[in-house]
Parts: structure tokens; sequence; C-alpha cells
């Protein structure tokens, strides 16, 4: 099943997160840092993709920073949308951005247009390739 990828490293933030989208019908995958992020998305038992990743600018192990370096120049990944959630004053352009803090509404608003648009994406999408 398609699903949310939620990338923070404040747990009570990735939760909170977590939980709003799952409320309201969304199949949700919290994670607390890129590497993390970049092993479930880069994993050979991966089936779906997700439709949208929400993404800290600012987090240990792996920042957001890092992580988009590596995920967009993976080939079946660069059409999921990305939402990046920062507290810095100048966070890299061409993506969505939500400074923080923001509201619940917000996240809900933009997850409900990923998944209404998730068909229209020119990748394989949301089946990527059959396990078994």
């Amino acid at each position: 099943m398609p699903y949310i990828l939620v990338v923070e490293d404040d747990i009570d933030v990735r939760s909170l997160v977590v939980l709003a989208l799952q409320e309201k019908g969304h199949k949700v995958l919290g994670v607390s840092n890129g590497l993390e992020a970049l092993n479930y998305i880069c994993s050979p038992n991966r089936v779906y993709l997700p439709y949208l990743i929400i993404l800290d600018l600012n987090m240990p192990i792996m920042s957001g920073r890092e992580f988009l370096n590596v995920v967009r120049t993976c080939s079946n990944i660069t059409a999921v949308p990305l939402i990046l959630t920062t507290a810095e004053p100048d966070p890299p352009d061409g993506y969505e951005i939500l400074h923080k803090p923001y509201s619940l509404e917000q996240i809900e608003e933009r997850a409900a247009k990923a998944k209404s648009s998730m068909f229209k994406m020119e990748i394989p999408h949301p089946l990527i390739r059959t396990v078994g």
C-alpha cells in the first residue's frame, strides 16, 4: 500500500505528524533520520514508493540536505513530492517548504493533495516491482 514517509528526528513532532495523518486515512511510516529513510526507500524488499516525503532538514546521522543529495540521483524516486520542514531562514530552492512551527492542518492539506495526484506520477507507482 502506498504511504507517506515522515523523516523527523524529534520524536514528539514525528509522532504527532504520523498520528494526524493516520487519522486522516493515510498509511504513514516515520523514521528519525535521512539514513533510515534512505535504507527503507532503497530496500531490496520494497514494493511501494511513498507518494509524499515530509523531510526535516536538520537531523543527526544523515541530515535532510544529505538525504536530498543522495535520493534525487535515484531515477525512480525523483517524481515523489517532497516537503521540507525547517526553522532555517534560507532553505534550499526548488522544494515546497513548511517553516517550523507549522500546523498539522498544513501537513494534512499537502498530504491529501499528494494522495489525489499519486496516480499522475510518471513512475510505475504505487507498485514498483513484484516480490516473490
